[in-house]
């Protein structure tokens, strides 16, 4: 009889198959990231630099591509709930080909809003949405360590895919360039699709983490679970999603701008360390995450985190130079690594894995407020004072009020749990 109608086989297996599905989520993550998230800004500065398009016009279509993402995340949610998430990957797969063939003949500045709206729709399509449920899906006791390298692949892609492409496109031209571009990102993702990705342990006949199946003859006894629509009246639903809109706006203004930031402050080389820096400061970040999270709350994790990018925005707003810019990047990427991975782990915990796709779709959703108007801040701010030491300063405020609203966050969740165990 063969190995597949055997479930206590496969789950005795050496190398447990969630792991291919981590390694799958990571290398989806790189290309999304680095042809996409981190990459939005080289592209903000090419098409400035190109094709005479104001700095505040390709601002408002960097934009388009973050808010396009977050309202294609909640029907990507609720379609992918229960259901295989690699059609959706595919469809990115196709999207994001098309928007970066599109992106080298994008000459006029509505062209840019349509090629990066479509970006968008296409990260949103690969990245956070369905790589996040993939993964709560594999792993319960090890998911802290299953997102974290899982989502590494973010900073990968920003330490090896941004600055290859930004050096192809200085050395030639952004329409040279595209197109390779476009191939990278559809042929990339499908071949990660095919050999990588899967939807469901229990096909295989496993559990998450690799447990055995558990006997039959035991009562499976299930924790009670708010809906999504109860989740969203919560007080800590809705402060957790208004800090993190706000943290959302400082952070992605500044990463949408860095790499202008680098050229003003010093040069192109120092502009591709800096994206490199965040990128690299990150996966270091997330790594230490994991220890902490051992010993400490997630979302008291989150509110130090915060606490760490209002000190690199304040750091970035002193324009101290080359080094100065290097160790505000370094601190900040710090802070980028981990909140990416805590927004979910912290909405797990807190509200259950059954109503998860749809909670972290609304949450990224309401956070396009913030990322939407991040890079248009920064952008406006930049042409009205002539330079991007305002928009750091106003940065650093805007994150000193998120870390706020998480506090409040955090004592809302103490005294809904502790109402519930009064009512159970």
């Amino acid at each position: 009889m063969s190995r597949r109608s055997h479930p206590q086989d496969a789950a005795s297996a050496r190398v447990f198959r969630g792991w291919r599905v981590v390694a799958g989520v990571f290398c989806l993550m790189a290309i999304a990231s680095g042809l996409g998230f981190y990459n939005a800004s080289v592209y903000l500065e090419v098409v400035v630099a190109e094709r005479g398009i104001p700095i505040a016009a390709a601002s408002g279509a960097s934009a388009t591509f973050f808010v396009a993402f977050g309202l294609a995340g909640l029907p990507i949610s609720r379609w992918i709930a229960d259901r295989d998430p690699r059609p959706v990957i595919v469809g990115g797969a196709v999207l994001g080909g098309a928007a970066l063939l599109g992106l080298g003949a994008a000459w006029e500045t509505w062209q840019l809003f349509v090629v990066f709206a479509t970006l968008g729709v296409a990260f949103a399509g690969i990245s956070f949405v369905p790589g996040t449920v993939l993964l709560n899906r594999w792993f319960a006791r090890r998911r802290a360590l299953a997102l974290t390298l899982g989502t590494t692949g973010l900073s990968i892609g920003g330490i090896a895919i941004t600055p290859a492409s930004a050096g192809a496109i200085e050395r030639t031209d952004l329409a040279t360039v595209a197109p390779w571009l476009a191939l990278t990102w559809t042929a990339g993702t499908l071949l990660v699709v095919l050999a990588l990705i899967r939807p469901f342990p229990g096909r295989f006949g496993l559990q998450p983490d690799g447990d055995a199946p558990p006997d039959p003859d035991l009562p499976v006894v299930k924790a009670e679970e708010l809906s999504a629509a109860q989740i969203y009246r919560t007080r800590t639903f809705r402060w957790l999603t208004a800090g993190v809109t706000l943290l959302m706006l400082s952070q992605v203004g500044a990463l949408a701008h860095l790499y202008g930031i680098g050229v003003d402050r010093a040069d192109s080389a120092t502009a591709a360390l800096a994206v490199s820096t965040v990128a690299a400061s990150s996966v270091v970040g997330r790594f230490l995450g994991v220890l902490v999270l051992r010993r400490l709350d997630a979302m008291v994790f989150t509110v130090l985190l915060a606490g760490l990018q209002v000190v690199s925005m304040g750091l970035l707003a002193l324009d101290a130079g080359r080094p100065g810019l290097l160790l505000a990047t370094a601190i900040f990427g710090l802070s980028v690594g981990n909140l990416l991975v805590l927004i979910p782990v912290v909405l797990v915990e807190a509200f259950g894995l059954g109503p998860y796709a749809r909670i972290f779709a609304m949450n990224q959703l309401i956070g396009t407020l913030g990322i939407a108007t991040g890079p248009i801040l920064f952008g406006a701010l930049r042409d009205a004072f002539g330079s991007y030491t305002p928009g750091a300063a106003a940065a650093s405020g805007v994150s000193l009020v998120a870390t706020g609203l998480l506090v409040l966050a955090l004592r809302a969740r103490t005294r809904e749990q502790l109402s519930a165990r009064a009512t159970s």
